[in-house]
């Protein structure tokens, strides 16, 4: 039984600090506070015991309601046994029965060449058709010219990428040109940094006729 403290207890301020100066008081406060500490820890321990305990039980009980769900299952799912008699039946009316050959060959639905009464003609396509033929064989991407002034625009590549390279206007290999055009077209080329693109088949009867084009830029004297 631990010995009484005699009160009061004597305290004396000492440079901004409360000293005791009673060797009991001081003994009997600090057997107070390991005691205290030492129940702490032991309530822990106990705590965690209890958390453990409770996760183990958790576990074993939703192994067994898993054992239990799969044994449910595989009596659900499983066929059930069928009698000898029925199953001799059955393999005997499987060798009886005839086999049957699937043909490797199938016929289209509709059939490939058309009625002439369906049949159409090839649109007529513009003179400039040769020259944006020939320009997309050569791996250009050609867009609408319109706001250029032209009929198509000629980009090396893909046009989010890169910036366009020419002005395309493709005519008819008969047809006369205005010089003033060709001398506006070389200048706007000039002035958004392209160039102007004219071209037209050789032969316009043959549609695997040859391509001639000419580019012009405009160059200060």
């Amino acid at each position: 039984m631990a010995a009484e403290v005699p009160l009061p207890i004597p305290i004396s301020l000492v440079s901004g600090r409360y000293l005791i100066f009673s060797a009991d008081a001081a003994t009997e406060r600090g057997r107070n506070v390991s005691q205290a500490k030492s129940n702490r820890k032991e309530q822990q321990r106990e705590e965690s015991l209890r958390k453990a305990a409770q996760k183990r039980k958790a576990k074993a009980t939703a192994a067994v309601e898993k054992e239990e769900a799969e044994s449910t299952e595989d009596l659900l799912f499983d066929p059930p046994p069928r009698p000898a008699s029925s199953m001799s039946n059955a393999s005997s009316t499987t060798q009886q029965s005839t086999i049957s050959i699937t043909p490797a060959i199938t016929y289209p639905l509709i059939p490939y060449q058309p009625a002439e009464e369906y049949e159409m003609s090839l649109p007529e396509v513009p003179a400039s058709y040769p020259v944006y033929a020939h320009l997309h064989s050569h791996g250009y991407f050609l867009s609408p010219g319109l706001r250029f002034g032209c009929q198509y625009m000629a980009y090396p590549g893909d046009p989010l990428r890169f910036h366009s390279h020419f002005l395309v206007y493709g005519f008819h290999k008969d047809q006369e040109l205005n010089l003033m055009e060709i001398v506006s077209g070389g200048r706007l080329g000039t002035g958004v940094k392209k160039g102007f693109l004219l071209g037209h088949a050789i032969d316009p009867d043959d549609a695997a006729s040859e391509v001639r084009t000419f580019s012009i830029e405009w160059a200060g004297m």
